[in-house]
This record gives structure tokens, sequence and C-alpha cells, in this order.
């Protein structure tokens, strides 16, 4: 190459090395692109993992179907449908949406996702609202769950995982995608646990308040809805205050949100809150049949079953033919217990407990007046050879040496009946706690009989008229000595067409013992055998004098 063309190549070629900015401009570019790379690399995790999670998300449950899987409490009723019982270890009660108030709806809305009909199952202003409350709180005091998220985790369990919150997420969006809002609220609104062992608003309601749904006012509405947040906290059951203090919360949600106005919340904040707590019924009704038909279905279908079936247990038994046997057993023993004497008072007691007695009594015998047939603790207070002056709560009471001639001291070695006493100071003395009823005369429904002095019992006549009357005027304000049965007794009436238990009583108190003398006792049958076959061999031609 020429001399001259080499010259002409270099005065065409420019080498330029400018820095563009220096060290910081190629800093800023070497860290924007890790930028890029961290981000990217997060997003791809992310996208892994939520399709992981994506596929590892069970389907969700058939919500149509939730009412007949779900798990229930199993009634126990009597032959006409009397409750006996109930038995849960979740005390639900599943109830149609379409039988759910209105307003415990809004209630609920405005307490836990007042944007529940707006969004699609995941309200992202709320999730950004409780992180950020939460970053400036320093800790997790605020969720950002929607009642479709909470519907969701119903199912997956409690675990505090960012996997489970993921997996909340997607079930969400798939519930909301399958579902209506109102089949997403119904299962929410018999789900969610609103303490004291009740799921649901139906069971909470009758839990805290004794009442049905439809019962319900505003102001109970919405201390139901508080509970959701924190059952234990806010129950009513533990702090009045709490739950009164969060029922406002909730009152006044619903009215920056529309559903009631100022003068409905102001009126709704001034009630005060009285709860009723629904007290279980098993073991107070008829309850030697009820236990055996507890223990029946346990030994046929298992305990699972049994809690949480949602099973309606039909027993054949009657309450009234019931109600005549509790009597007639009651009646017995307490007449076979006093032919036998009298085994003393309850306690004794000093002047200083005394008063307490006083006290305590008078605030659990609130009536002035006693009932029939119901048996009271008295304090003797005064004594005399043929009455005694006795305190019943606040009120004081005549008790006659007639009522209490029975009261002859009682030894195990004493084998006769019948003995009696001519003073009362042979029976009680001052202080002695004992029992004691109403003195009652006989009228025609009732009967009683006495043996004292005879060789066999004699049936005394049922007063009528006039004579009734009278009896029951003089027997105001007396009572009559009693004491808690030392004997047994049990009946078992069966009807003889249909083979039905319709009576079964197996002891004279089934809260002292629950053992069944009625089934679960060992007794040699006795004369029982005579009438059996007595009337076959009368049948058969012989007389009575073979």
């Amino acid at each position: 190459m020429s001399t001259v063309s080499q010259q002409n190549a270099r005065e065409s070629i420019g080498i330029v090395n400018r820095s563009d900015g220096g060290v910081a401009y190629w800093c800023a570019r070497l860290f924007a692109f890790l930028g890029l790379v961290i981000v990217a690399t997060i997003a791809l995790t992310g996208l892994l993992i939520y399709r992981a999670a994506a596929l590892s998300t069970p389907e969700p449950p058939d919500l149509t179907r939730y009412a007949k899987v779900a798990a229930t409490v199993s009634h126990l009723v009597a032959a006409d449908g009397t409750p006996l019982g109930g038995f849960a270890d979740k005390w639900r009660e599943v109830v149609p949406f379409e039988e759910i108030p209105p307003m415990l709806v809004n209630a609920v809305i405005a307490a836990e996702d007042h944007r529940f009909f707006s969004h699609r199952g995941l309200d992202v202003r709320g999730i950004a609202r409780a992180a950020l409350r939460n970053l400036v709180s320093g800790d997790f005091s605020q969720g950002g769950s929607t009642l479709t998220q909470q519907v969701a985790k119903q199912f997956l369990g409690n675990e505090k995982s960012l996997n489970r919150k993921i997996k909340e997420a997607i079930m969400a969006r798939r519930l909301e995608a399958r579902y209506s809002k109102r089949a997403i609220l119904a299962v929410y609104l018999n789900h969610i646990f609103l303490g004291a062992g009740s799921f649901g608003v139906k069971a909470a309601a009758r839990r805290y308040f004794g009442k049905r749904l439809a019962e319900l006012s505003v102001a109970e509405m919405a201390l139901l809805a508080g509970l959701a947040q924190a059952p234990s906290r806010y129950s009513p059951l533990r702090s009045i205050k709490a739950a009164t203090e969060r029922r406002n919360e909730v009152l006044a949600r619903m009215l920056r949100y529309g559903f009631i106005n100022e003068e409905q919340a102001n009126s709704f904040r001034n009630q005060v809150v009285e709860i009723h707590p629904k007290r279980e019924s098993f073991g107070t009704v008829m309850p030697y049949a009820a236990e055996n038909a507890r223990r029946h279905v346990i030994k046929n279908y298992g305990k699972n079953l049994l809690v949480s079936g949602g099973l309606r247990i039909e027993t054949t038994a009657e309450p009234v033919t019931e109600a005549f046997a509790y009597e007639n057993v009651d009646f017995g023993t307490r007449k076979q217990d006093k032919r036998q004497g009298w085994r003393g008072p309850v306690t004794h007691l000093d002047e200083d407990s005394r008063v307490v007695f006083r006290e305590r009594a008078a605030t659990l015998y609130s009536d002035k007046t006693l009932a029939p047939g119901k048996r009271y603790l008295a304090l003797v207070e005064e004594l005399a050879q043929h009455q005694a002056t006795v305190r019943v709560g606040s009120e004081r009471f005549i008790l006659p040496l007639r009522n209490a001639k029975w009261a002859s001291r009682w030894s195990k070695n004493n084998t006769v009946n019948d003995l009696t006493i001519n003073s009362l100071s042979r029976a009680i003395a001052v202080g002695d706690v004992i029992w004691v009823s109403a003195e009652a005369p006989l009228a025609e429904s009732f009967f009683d009989w006495s043996s004292f002095g005879k060789a066999t019992p004699k049936w005394k006549p049922a007063l009528k008229g006039t004579r009734l009357s009278r009896a029951r005027e003089e027997a105001a304000g007396r009572v009559v000595l009693e004491q808690t049965p030392h004997p047994q007794a049990a009946i078992l009436t069966v009807d003889h067409r249909s083979g039905y238990v319709v009576a079964m009583v197996g002891g004279t108190d089934a809260t002292r013992s629950t053992f069944n003398r009625a089934l679960q006792a060992c007794r040699q049958p006795g004369s029982t055998f005579k009438p059996i076959y007595y009337s076959k061999a009368l049948d058969m031609g012989y007389g009575y004098d073979t």
C-alpha cells in the first residue's frame, strides 16, 4: 500500500473511548442490571411457587352439599318430640341463607369485609391497607382476608405459612368463580366459630341468648358479628364490657357503610347486653331413658356418628307416663325410708355459719312461697316439744310434730319399722340444717297411705270441696320433715302390644347415680313369676285350694 493510501486510511478511522459519565454511570448501569435480574428471579420464583401451590391446592369443596356433610348436632327426643338432649363436638345447626335475617348479614359484612360484594375473592386494597398498618405497628394485629378467604381457610387448616396463604388466595378465587356470593356467605355464616363451643350464627344465637335468629335484636346481631374476630376475647360469657365495646365498634361500622342511620346506632348502643346461656337439657328430662338411648347409639353406631352426624334419635319413652313412673318411685322410696327412721340432719351450724347460710339461702330460694312437691334446705331457728320454727330462704315456717312424728332415730340394728317420737327435740336441734317440703292436703288427684300402729297399710281418703279448701288454708305456712331416701327403686313399663318401652326409671335420683337399676341391676325375679304360673294353672283348671 502506498504512503498516500495509508495516510487516508488513518484519517478515515476515529478511535473514541469517552467515559459517558465515568465510574458512577457504569455502577448505576451495573446495579440496574442486577436489579432487573433480581426482579426477574423473584418473579420467576413467585411464578414457580404459585404454580406449585396451584397444583397442590385441593379443589374447593362442593358448597351445594355443605348442609349434608357438615358436622352438626344430634338431637335426642322423646316419643312426643320433647327434647331430651343434644350431642356434638362442634355445636352447629345449619340454617338456609334465606332464613338468616338480612340485618345480621349486614352486620357480618360491615365487621369483616365491607367490600365483599365488589371484589372477586381478594381485596387488594384491603390487603395493602392491612400490610401498611401491620408495618407501622410492628406486629400482625390486622389481617386483610376477605370472607371468601376465611371460608377457604376453614377447609385448608390454620397453618401460618406463606404457602398456606397462597393456597388460601387460590381457593378463594376458585370459590368466587364457581359459586355465588350468597352461597359463600351461607357457608361462612354456618361454619364460622363464634365461641362457647358454637359454630355458625344459629348455634351462637341459642348459646348466648337462648333465641332463634328471627328473635334477635340488631344490637344482638352486631354482638354476634363482632365475635368472629376473636371469640374468646369478646365473649359476653367472659366479659360483658369487652363484648359491649366490640358490639359498638360493629355498630359504628354499620353506620359508616350505610346499613343503619345515626338514630338507630345510638339506640342500639344504649341497649344493655343481656345473655341467657342455653343450658344443656340432657340428663334433666327422663335421664335414665335418655342415657340408655345414648349408650345404645354409641354401642351400635359409634361415638363419632353421635357427635358429628346430625342424627335425630327418637325414643319410645313417653314423658307423661315417665312422669307418673318417677312420681311413684319417689313416693314409694320416701315412704319406705320414713318407715325405717330418721338418719339425722344434713349438718349442724354454729352461730357464724348460720349467718352465711341465711344469706346464701335467701339468694337461692328467692320465691317466698314453697312449690308443692319440691324439697328445700331449712335452718332450725326455734324448737319446742310439739313444733319448730325453720327458715327457708328469707321466710320462716312452722314444722309441727305431726309432720315429723316418723323421725325415730335410725339404727342399722333396728329391724322394727314405723317407730314414732313424741317430741321434736328427739330428732332435731336449733342450728340443724334439714330438708323440708310444703305441707299439702290430699286432693282427689293425690294419694297417700299410713301404716303407723296398724298391721297393714291403709289408704287415706282424699279431701273434697270445703274440707279441702279449709285444709289448704290451715296448711299454709307449715312444712313437713324430709330426708333423702336411702332405698332405691326402679320401674320399666312396656307396651305389650308394640313392645315399646314407654317408661324407664332406674333409681330415685339420676344426678346422684346414673346406674340404671331397671336394666343394669342383677336381681332375682322373686314373686314376679307367680302371676304367670298361677294364671296358667287357673287356665288349666286348677282351683285356688290346690
